[in-house]
């Protein structure tokens, strides 16, 4: 099949399942090449240069795949979670109020929530948070988040209530880092008269 892109493709999603993801960069190329309106094509080489730390690539890889009819609400999440962390939380904000709409969970409040607390707009991340904790009252990330937000804002009862949720959520610190939300635990109990 030389002038199918369908084994290119094939190749990129083996080497991402890998934890091959440079690898799997050149098979995702060699298949837009192959056919440049390839949609899964993009959507693969976004993912693979997302882990391979090109943010600004992964963001046009994930605008392409998107524009050839990949708009699956995890394609999005993920050029949000991208922009995000390129620092363009404002496009991230539309782009996860708009995935909420079609797909409320939590990981995408708490990314929107993320995107706020960047902008220092703790009042929407706050809200953001609480409607993930909300929604998956077992997401000790949300809780955690939760936490960051009321220690900044000197509430620091709702704080300690918030890390202590985490904690026994993630008690091995498989979401969240353990080590750094004890010590935030430990510094809101004393700050608390």
């Amino acid at each position: 099949m030389p002038n199918s892109a369908l084994p290119f493709y094939g190749l990129g999603i083996t080497y991402l399942a890998n934890k091959q993801p440079a690898d799997a960069q050149k098979a995702f190329q060699k298949a837009i090449q192959t056919d440049q309106k390839n949609a899964m094509a993009h959507r693969g080489l976004a993912d693979a240069l997302r882990l391979t730390g090109k943010g600004k690539e992964a963001i046009n890889s994930y605008k392409a795949a998107i524009q050839f009819g990949y708009r699956t609400p995890e394609t999005r999440y993920y050029l949000a979670t991208t922009l995000s962390k390129t620092g363009k939380h404002q496009d991230a904000i539309k782009e996860l109020d708009e995935v909420l709409k079609e797909a409320p969970k939590a990981e995408i409040y708490v990314a929107l929530g993320n995107a706020y607390q960047a902008l220092k707009r703790d009042v929407s991340a706050l809200e953001a948070y609480q409607k993930a904790a909300d929604l998956d009252p077992n997401s000790a990330v949300a809780f955690d988040s939760l936490g960051n937000v009321y220690f900044k804002q000197r509430e620091y009862v709702k704080a300690k209530d918030a890390f202590e949720k985490a904690v026994a959520l993630d008690s091995e610190g498989k979401s969240i880092d353990l080590e750094e939300t004890k010590k935030k635990l430990r510094e809101t109990n004393s700050r608390i008269k």
